[in-house]
């Protein structure tokens, strides 16, 4: 597969230096980087809290397959309601699930 790694130490300091340029702006779009930034650099218990609870719905582990989501109107939208709980109202799941398979400490 050819999709990078994510870095913890990397997204925090990608992450601290989007809020610095961007902070103030309103725009939906803006809203989401922050929240996509936001995700990549959560600390690890948190996010591994986040992928046990949408892999429990769908019954994997370690690696979360979007496929699982969208076959399923109501496990979509009960994945949906797991992120907008975490406070990530713009950010899609199909970018949380790409996030939580690739990030690495």
């Amino acid at each position: 597969n050819m999709t990078p790694d994510i870095w913890r130490e990397g997204a925090t300091v990608f992450a601290r230096d989007v809020r610095m340029i961007l902070a103030g702006f309103e725009y939906p779009l803006v809203q989401r980087l922050l929240e996509i930034t936001q995700l990549l650099s959560m600390d690890t218990n948190s996010l591994q809290t986040l992928l046990a609870a949408l892999g429990g719905l769908v019954g994997a582990s370690t690696f979360l397959d979007i496929h699982d989501f969208s076959s399923d109107g109501t496990l979509y939208e009960e994945a949906v309601s797991m992120i907008k709980a975490k406070g990530f109202q713009e950010i899609e799941l199909k970018d949380v699930i790409s996030i939580l398979n690739r990030r690495r400490d």
